[in-house]
């Protein structure tokens, strides 16, 4: 399926593990660029990894809390500082 999304960035909380690793994979097999963010830095890392092995997209991991504010200053300065951007944002995080 070609959603049209080749190239854009996704933003993805909560995406080490379950639906949110879910849905970063899909939107890196769609082609977009990905920043990942998780509270678990081994488990995102090991995520991350395998997306970028998969896809071929730029692939960005940040570990961070984003209920907590430094975590989400943390995490979408790392997306505006690599690509200028963010076109898609799922806030997965609970």
């Amino acid at each position: 399926m070609d959603l049209g999304i080749r190239g854009k960035v996704a933003l993805v909380s909560a995406s080490s593990k379950g639906l949110g690793r879910a849905i970063a994979e899909e939107l890196a097999a769609e082609g977009a660029n990905l920043v990942m963010c998780a509270r678990g830095a081994d488990a995102l890392r090991a995520a991350a990894d395998s997306s970028r092995k998969s896809s071929g997209v730029t692939v960005i991991e940040v570990a961070a809390d984003v209920s907590e504010q430094a975590g989400l200053d943390r995490v979408t300065g790392t997306a505006f500082d690599k690509f200028g951007r963010v076109d898609i944002l799922v806030t997965n995080s609970g």
